[in-house]
């Protein structure tokens, strides 16, 4: 967010509005949720703290503290340990599997490891690539997209071979350089790739932002929509601003594609670009991930905390769910739940899809005797288990019945 739109959002208040809303209290929530196993960690920031688990069958796959571990699901035996290059930071918020290898991004290199030993299958490294800190690779049968600053990188998961670059050359001025945020790939072979870069606009910068869909197999833009970037008037002053229209998410159901970016929730048609409609607040944003769609509702997560619901139809606002903090999340839709961790320091959320019930709220056992102790990464979930990397613990956890 740049340093205008902080000032916008300082100057806006959340409104009443006329739908469901659940506020639930702070702290874990009545209910059967249990832990199942739990470990302690080095509490290192700097390396892939915030990187979903993967869940496969009986066992669980995360990153952490520069290694990668399988365990057991249900008991938390320790199957394997790799450790990782020595490194900082791992550029990604998803671990990913695939037919019995695991991926994962770091810098301009990517890792393929074997899930059944731990055994380290092949390391790339992708030329003249920089990367998008924290934004998630997509995949398909054959391939894995990394996601960059001016380009897209295709590898082949089998030996690691770059063997497609696609320049984010479209939608942007003459000398101005897009990023892609995290990428999405379907089977029908397209690319979708949320965009954002910066504009200078007299004394104030602002953040602009495109959807592109390319062919995934061979780099050929389909079509692109550059999202509006609308005005705002602040409250007390005589001046206005833009709201921002970087993307950094998108989100694909049947021909659906939903996206979210300044101040407002965007439906598309996923094969045309066509826009279907646009839901504009007035008093939240959307700058970062959090956008679901499926079956007929669209999820949205906000500034200032909320988890929207809206319509598939019209954009009509069915129900907000506030969390407390600022929602960055990683969304997941496991039967007629919604499961999504806070790391703000809310914790982890169950929430009926349908309704907006907030049907789990909590923290991790530990909270009341150190109150740094917080879950941390987006949470994977199978609708039986839970597993998230906390700050100081990683956990296993029942899901609530």
């Amino acid at each position: 967010m740049s340093l205008i739109q902080v000032i916008i959002f300082s100057f806006l208040m959340a409104s009443c509005m006329s739908c469901s809303e659940s506020v639930y209290p702070p702290g874990q929530s009545d209910g059967d949720v249990r832990v199942v196993w739990s470990y302690d960690r080095d509490y290192n920031f700097n390396v892939a703290d915030i990187a979903q688990p993967v869940i496969v069958g009986d066992r669980v796959y995360m990153i952490h503290d520069k290694r990668m571990i399988c365990r057991g699901l249900k008991d938390g035996k320790e199957y394997w340990v790799a450790q990782l290059d020595n490194f900082n930071s791992i550029n990604t918020r998803k671990l990913l599997y695939s037919n019995g290898a695991l991926f994962y991004n770091w810098h301009y290199r990517v890792y393929a490891y074997d899930a059944e030993d731990g055994k380290r299958l092949w390391k790339t490294s992708i030329p003249n690539f920089t990367e998008r800190p924290l934004e998630y690779m997509a995949q398909n049968e054959t391939h894995l997209f990394v996601p960059g600053k001016g380009k897209v990188a295709r590898v082949n998961k089998f030996n690691g071979n770059v063997d497609l670059m696609i320049p984010l050359t479209d939608l942007i001025p003459d000398s101005v350089e897009q990023g892609s945020g995290a990428l999405t790939a379907t089977d029908d072979g397209k690319l979708y790739v949320p965009t954002e870069y910066f504009r200078k606009n007299y004394y104030l910068h602002t953040l602009e932002g495109s959807i592109l869909c390319y062919s995934s197999e061979t780099g050929e833009l389909l079509w692109g929509y550059k999202l509006p970037n609308h005005k705002i008037k602040l409250e007390g002053r005589v001046d206005s601003s833009y709201t921002g229209a970087g993307v950094q998410e998108v989100s694909v159901y049947n021909e659906f594609l939903a996206a979210q970016a300044g101040m407002s929730v965007f439906l598309f048609n996923r094969h045309t670009g066509k826009l279907i409609w646009e839901k504009r607040f007035e008093n939240d944003g959307f700058f970062s991930i959090g956008v679901k769609v499926y079956e007929d509702k669209v999820y949205a997560s906000s500034t200032w905390g909320y988890l929207y619901c809206l319509s598939i139809d019209d954009g009509r606002l069915l129900w907000k769910v506030n969390t407390r903090n600022s929602l960055i999340a990683v969304l997941n839709i496991w039967g007629n739940r919604l499961y999504f961790c806070n790391d703000g320091g809310s914790g982890i959320w169950v929430v009926d899809k349908d309704t907006g019930e907030v049907i789990w709220n909590g923290r991790p056992p530990e909270y009341k005797d150190d109150e740094h102790n917080t879950y941390f990464s987006p949470v994977e979930t199978n609708g039986e288990y839970m597993v998230n990397v906390g700050q100081w613990k990683v956990y296993c956890l029942t899901v609530p019945k």
